[in-house]
């Protein structure tokens, strides 16, 4: 079966999303219009997080979609989720869950390969993989909570490693 990412259509393709990605994140400084055009790629972020967050028991309690301002700090969050049961054994996988959106994106590309270079399929189909990778990446607060779990993993291999070691060297005397 031959791979339709290695046509030069898809090269073309690729440029042109590329062109377009640009062109939608020039839009970054007018706030409001921000929020509209990305809004799609708020709400695939946040529904992994509930997502990933449900089906490891975290128990997502509430999805906010609706953009604010932190009265802290003045930045924009453009949503959030919280969670009744958030450990340190599920943090990492729920806070990183929106890391999914890029293979998904990728996809969505490959979809968009049998279409015409210009036709609105192809428009609509790209409007979608650019979401995905507009949402793809964990915010801050979510690294945050990712760090706090791999410390803890970390630990726990750690301390594998260190009774293995203890075993197997009680096992050749």
């Amino acid at each position: 079966m031959d791979v339709p990412a290695t046509e030069p259509g898809a090269i073309l393709k690729l440029g042109v999303l590329l062109g377009l990605y640009l062109v939608l994140r020039l839009i970054k400084k007018h706030a409001y219009v921000y929020v509209i055009v990305w809004w799609g790629s708020t709400i695939l972020h946040e529904l992994t997080h509930w997502l990933i967050g449900f089906l490891l028991g975290a128990k997502p309690a509430q999805m906010d979609l609706v953009p604010r301002r932190d009265p802290q700090s003045g930045a924009l969050i453009l949503g959030s989720v919280s969670f009744n049961n958030l450990r340190w054994w599920n943090k990492l996988p729920v806070a990183t869950a929106p890391l999914l959106l890029l293979p998904f994106g990728f996809w969505l590309f490959l979809k968009s390969l049998p279409y015409p270079l210009i036709s609105l399929n192809t428009l609509l189909l790209d409007l979608a993989v650019l979401q995905c990778v507009e949402g793809f990446w964990p915010s801050g607060t979510d690294w945050r909570h990712a760090r706090t779990s791999i410390y803890a993993l970390l630990g726990i291999v750690a301390f594998g490693a260190l009774f293995l070691i203890w075993v197997r060297s009680n096992s050749l005397t």
